[in-house]
């Protein structure tokens, strides 16, 4: 049988020349050739399986020889019977049931692996910080349950349109809610579908939605699948009483510093807004300093903003990071001595009662939400004002100084991009310009307002026995568990 098989052009053949008793009876031509439609590309499987047809056909063609040669039968029968086994006009030779039978289609990408892979290219060019990746995981767990991790493929712009849609009506905080706690999407919003028109909880921004978006856009066009998104249509974003945040009169200033109150368990309800007033940075900036970042330098008070791209680090925007002269009042109020206390005590964080909120990067979660529901809100029912007014009041005030150059405000307010900054991220305290910043910070309209009542708060720290004993340097646990934020 090793003499019937042929290969050809990369192809397997069956060659066997026909007795000469029978040609001229029988069959066509001197010799029998069949493709055995199998490829030579050179492996031993291959032509296992070729040797292994090859019999197949070596069996058949010896039974009609056979059959041409003792059958009683008349002559047209057996022409017949060749014609049917030697020469079909359509049907393929059987093959062997080992012969190499061609590879399943692999396997269809799922959109779960898509989105597994552009995060995982992420991660390994290192590009994204660690909030920003908490951020895009999200988005697109959300875009992979909306969809129900259908095959890329099959995915067509009208399922865009429709992830859309649900993500405007889907709730806002669907993983801290208690009430959609162990539920999948498709059950969230089963459940808002029953739910009463006066019961149906508030959807999430259009902020959000748009937030989302752009990461799982991002995904799609990493994977060259970005023309789905060329006919979607994102929602508007909505804005704060269709107005930017603005800043608040000196008379609200005012108001809001008589409630500045002292509590044991919540230590940056007085120092924060101190801070926030004094400095002008951000509430997550001012609730994320460090015991060590507030430290005396050649005699001179300093505070620094700094980054840390790590989980449980300090998430700066824009990653700004400055050194910045203490102001004064501060100084005078105590909290450089405060924050030594702190640090001398083992805590890292000055603030370390907070509990970090959002994967642990959001420390000022919680203390913004207390700020506007107990604190602004006693003041003003104008929703543009919030506790970031503070920020607009200190970089107002500031530009409208003549002598103050654009540069010194951008730096003491962690703005990245603005032009003509010949200021290095450390402002060294013998430097000229931190003597500027200084005099700059002493400008500003702290002077105007009346402290008497946050200088009262302030001695109850030193008297407040228990907690925090200045004369040991020591700091006695609380025993009590943290209050809700609620409390007032």
């Amino acid at each position: 049988m090793q003499g019937c098989l042929r290969s050809r052009d990369g192809k397997y053949y069956y060659r066997r020349r026909v007795p000469v008793d029978l040609y001229k009876k029988y069959f066509k031509g001197h010799e029998i050739l069949k493709s055995l439609f199998i490829t030579d590309d050179g492996s031993a499987k291959a032509r296992r399986a070729a040797q292994e047809a090859a019999q197949v056909w070596d069996v058949r063609i010896n039974k009609v020889f056979y059959d041409c040669r003792h059958e009683d039968n008349d002559h047209d029968f057996k022409e017949r019977m060749v014609v049917k086994y030697v020469y079909p006009e359509q049907a393929k030779p059987a093959q062997s049931v080992v012969a190499i039978v061609a590879p399943p289609p692999p396997p269809q990408k799922r959109l779960k692996e898509l989105f597994d892979a552009h995060i995982t290219r992420h991660k390994i060019a290192k590009v994204w910080r660690f909030g920003t990746e908490a951020d895009a995981v999200y988005a697109l767990w959300l875009a992979c349950e909306i969809l129900e991790n259908p095959v890329v493929d099959e995915i067509v712009p009208a399922d865009i349109d429709r992830l859309i849609q649900i993500l405007c009506v889907l709730p806002k905080n669907i993983t801290r809610s208690k009430l959609y706690k162990n539920l999948s999407v498709k059950e969230i919003l089963n459940l808002n579908d029953t739910a009463f028109e006066n019961q149906k909880p508030k959807p999430q921004s259009t902020t959000t939605v748009i937030k989302d978006l752009i990461w799982i856009k991002d995904a799609f066009t990493d994977a060259k699948l970005g023309h789905l998104f060329d006919s979607a249509v994102f929602p508007k974003r909505s804005k704060r009483g269709g107005k930017k945040r603005t800043q608040f009169d000196i008379e609200e200033v005012q108001k809001l510093i008589d409630l500045i109150r002292w509590q044991p368990k919540y230590p940056e309800r007085l120092w924060v807004p101190l801070i926030a007033m004094c400095h002008g940075i951000r509430a997550g900036e001012a609730c994320q300093l460090r015991s060590d970042e507030i430290f005396i330098n050649k005699g001179e008070p300093c505070i620094t903003i700094t980054f840390e791209d790590e989980p449980g680090g300090r998430h700066v925007k824009g990653e700004n990071i400055r050194t910045l002269p203490l102001h004064p009042f501060l100084v005078e109020l105590g909290l450089a001595k405060y924050a030594q206390v702190i640090k001398k005590a083992g805590h890292t964080q000055l603030f370390y009662q907070i509990t970090p909120r959002k994967n642990g990067e959001s420390f000022s979660h919680d203390f913004t939400n207390w700020a506007s529901r107990g604190y602004i809100r006693k003041v003003t029912n104008d929703e543009r004002k919030t506790f970031h007014s503070f920020r607009h009041n200190f970089i107002t005030y500031l530009n409208k100084l003549p002598y103050v150059k654009e540069h010194f405000v951008s730096y003491l307010a962690g703005h990245r991009n603005v032009e003509n900054i010949n200021m290095t991220n450390t402002v060294y305290t013998d430097s000229d310009d931190f003597r500027m910043l200084k005099n700059i910070l002493n400008e500003l309209y702290i002077n105007q307002l009346d402290w008497i009542s946050v200088r009262n708060e302030i001695t109850k720290i030193e008297d407040l026995e228990g907690y925090i004993d200045y004369d040991f340097v020591e700091i006695h646990p609380i025993e009590q568990p943290r209050e809700d934020n609620r409390e007032q």
